[in-house]
């Protein structure tokens, strides 16, 4: 690794054969208003100090090959993308913003530091950035703004830079020249990886400062870095990382990785110490003969699982399952979804029932749907069981941890299995302690003497549970509990 202080526009920007790519893995462009003008306020300043201004630094990892016969460069950024594509934006602002008949020199100068002239057109640009934001910066280089989103980061960045250029040089006397003076003076920390240094460490490194990444887009990352820039990882990246964001959304990424986790490892992790946990779990399952494809796919089965049981939107189960896999959010009782997990593979099978793509008998029809029911009815033991703890005020600090072992500790005898919601049933009533099933007497006696009014979840779903019997189910959710308790009770009440 070598790491040397260089000006960005003259010794980085400027050179010939060099794209500057920055992989799927790194996060999209996130620079607003606020850091543009920040970056365009230090340029201005440089200038009227006579000064340098550090920038921070840029990361990357080389390669060498062939283009149009003369040796090219792509470089994978490691860190600093956010800099470097603000700064490219604010180029192209200051070249589109200069007539070519008084500035035809600094037009040309600054042409040949957003663009490669000697080599072929896909390694035209100066910078590659990933997905939207890769189709954004394009449209602004090549000028195709009829079909520009301006409501993209790239796109408003640009303007603003177009602005800012208009007015420093329209209102505070400030001419083009002392514009690109500013930029030249930008300097940066350019470190050059070589093939010993590890991106990954590298990159964890520089990323423990400043806005920390969350322990999702670090897995993401360490799943994506090893792969080589390119088709490769472009073709994870959507197949696995995109696979999952569009199963159960970017918002759960974090909880599933957790979930996923704990349900594969059988035991509670500290969620502080999830990467790390992950890692270690990833080097085991490749020792095991497992590659990244076998991880891939079983992430991307279980999210399916999990699409069910959090977003309660899976085509793969029915609306009577959804609905009672809801429950669980409603009530707050989501630290069950890493044994459920479990439970939903098992009874993977009932999926058939809903790919219009399998052809079933109808013997086989019957056999599914009397499995459905069976998981219906373990679904629904937990509901009571997690509505009784719940009434009977049972303490929740053990919970994460009891969820976590508890399949093992039904199904550690094989045989549990081929009576599997006995074996459920029988194990936690036969609880004596701490996590043990209240009895109908104690949930009784905690129904009459406990405020259940701060209970509002458990009490609200009582209410709708009884209000909708018999009719056509209405949804409560937005409705308070006075809302739901009718001012006149009939007999059901």
């Amino acid at each position: 690794m070598k790491a040397k202080d260089k000006f960005l526009y003259s010794e980085v920007l400027t050179q010939e054969n060099t794209q500057y790519i920055i992989p799927v893995y790194q996060r999209t462009y996130t620079w607003i208003n606020k850091q543009c003008e920040q970056l365009y306020d230090d340029i201005i300043n440089s200038v009227k100090l006579n000064t340098n201004h550090y920038l921070g630094s840029l990361v990357y990892s080389e390669t060498k090959m062939i283009s149009n016969g003369e040796e090219f460069y792509k470089r994978q950024i490691v860190d600093g993308q956010q800099r470097i594509t603000s700064v490219l934006l604010l180029l192209k602002a200051l070249h589109d913003s200069l007539d070519v008949e008084t500035n035809k020199k600094i037009k040309e100068e600054l042409y040949n530091s957003i663009y490669n002239n000697v080599c072929g057109d896909e390694f035209k640009l100066k910078l590659q950035t990933i997905n939207e934001d890769n189709d954004q910066l394009t449209k602004i280089l090549f000028d195709d703004f009829s079909s520009l989103d301006d409501l993209s980061n790239v796109a408003k960045n640009y303007y603003y830079f177009k602005n800012r250029i208009h007015d420093s040089i329209t209102n505070d006397g400030i001419t083009a020249d002392k514009i690109l003076k500013g930029i030249r003076n930008l300097i940066i920390v350019v470190i050059a990886l070589d093939e010993k240094d590890n991106p990954q460490t590298i990159f964890e490194s520089i990323n423990s400062t400043g806005k920390e990444l969350n322990d999702a887009e670090k897995i993401r990352n360490f799943l994506l870095m090893d792969i080589s820039v390119g088709l490769a990882q472009s073709k994870y990246y959507y197949k696995y990382w995109v696979g999952l964001d569009n199963s159960i959304g970017n918002d759960n990424l974090q909880s599933f990785f957790y979930d996923y986790l704990v349900m594969k490892k059988g035991s509670y992790i500290i969620e502080s110490e999830l990467y790390s946990n992950f890692k270690a779990f990833f080097f085991d399952e490749k020792k095991a003969g497992k590659t990244i494809d076998d991880i891939g796919d079983d992430l991307l089965k279980y999210a399916e699982y999990y699409k069910l049981l959090i977003c309660n939107d899976s085509k793969y189960y029915s609306h009577t399952t959804q609905q009672l896999c809801k429950i669980f959010q409603n009530i707050r009782h989501n630290t069950i979804y890493s044994f459920l997990m479990r439970v939903c593979e098992d009874y993977c099978d009932i999926q058939k029932l809903y790919q219009k793509t399998v052809q079933i008998s109808q013997d086989e029809i019957k056999i599914l749907k009397d499995r459905e029911t069976e998981f219906h009815e373990i679904i629904k033991f937990f509901i009571n069981y997690a509505i009784r703890r719940n009434v009977c005020e049972v303490s929740s600090s053990s919970l994460r941890r009891f969820y976590a072992t508890l399949y093992y500790n039904i199904f550690k005898i094989e045989e549990n299995k081929k009576r599997y919601f006995d074996s459920i049933k029988a194990y936690i009533c036969g609880l004596k302690i701490d996590d043990k099933f209240p009895t109908d007497d104690v949930f009784k006696e905690k129904l009459m003497s406990v405020n259940m009014y701060k209970k509002s979840s458990v009490l609200q779903l009582f209410f709708s549970t009884i209000e909708n019997k018999g009719k056509e189910p209405l949804d409560f959710e937005t409705l308070t509990i006075e809302h739901i308790l009718p001012q006149t009770p009939d007999n059901d009440w």
